[in-house]
């Protein structure tokens, strides 16, 4: 059962673990997301390509407030003098070959252990290879509905990837659906080595995926039961 504007009506464990709009449900959403986002950006800075510059957006880090989020910042993307339309910019990471990038400490606004969290100066690539970039955007959805899912991840962001041709970069977009029950697909595991995760750290990794997704179908559930009980009358 799904309480909603002040009424009870019938819901699923799917309506439950993703779509449903009851404020607090859609709050664990989110965290729910934006935790796998932190999750896997930390497992991609130690895998094979982590000497490379990787940027999340995956919400505020609990631990650093402070801390802004930008994944297609401006030394990347510069504002248009002419105004365009406005367009998603912040899939949930993006990692760009590190050639031709200077970064610079702020040690007032990070933690030490947060040493992936950096102030970037950018100078404008000059080589192909410089101008390559992989774009990663991840979702949560039931297991019958990732081919869908995926497919609207990459209709949503190709106007951007079309912005970043026209700038000339070569930037490939990654979809990496999740099932909310936690289904890891093939497809994922591949996506994921083409990130630079292999072996016993792909593998630790798959599982980390896995044992999220149970750990907050398990809130999730507990959270729409405690929302019916204190919406029933006794």
């Amino acid at each position: 059962m799904c309480k909603m504007n002040g009424r009870i009506t019938l819901g699923t464990v799917s309506h439950t673990l993703s779509g449903c709009t009851d404020p607090t449900l859609r709050s664990q959403h989110i965290h729910r997301h934006n935790g796998v986002v932190r999750l896997i950006h930390k497992a991609l800075k130690k895998g094979y390509l982590g000497s490379k510059l990787i940027l999340s957006d995956g919400g505020k880090d609990p631990s650093n407030e402070i801390r802004p989020s930008r994944t297609i910042p401006h030394w990347l993307l510069p504002p248009e003098s002419a105004p365009l339309p406005p367009i998603p910019n912040k899939p949930d990471l993006v990692m760009l070959w590190k050639d031709n990038m200077i970064p610079e400490w702020n040690k007032t606004l990070f933690h030490e252990d947060e040493d992936e969290y950096q102030q970037i100066i950018y100078k404008k690539p000059t080589e192909n290879k410089e101008k390559k970039l992989k774009i990663l955007e991840v979702c949560y959805t039931s297991l019958a509905n990732i081919a869908k899912k995926e497919q609207e991840k990459r209709d949503k962001y190709a106007p951007l990837l079309q912005r970043l041709i026209d700038k000339g970069y070569k930037p490939e977009l990654y979809v990496i659906a999740l099932g909310t029950s936690g289904e890891v697909t093939t497809s994922t595991t591949r996506t994921l080595g083409q990130f630079g995760m292999k072996e016993a750290p792909l593998d630790a990794l798959i599982s980390q995926l896995h044992k999220n997704a149970i750990h907050w179908l398990e809130v999730c559930i507990d959270t729409e039961l405690a929302l019916n009980r204190a919406a029933t009358p006794d």
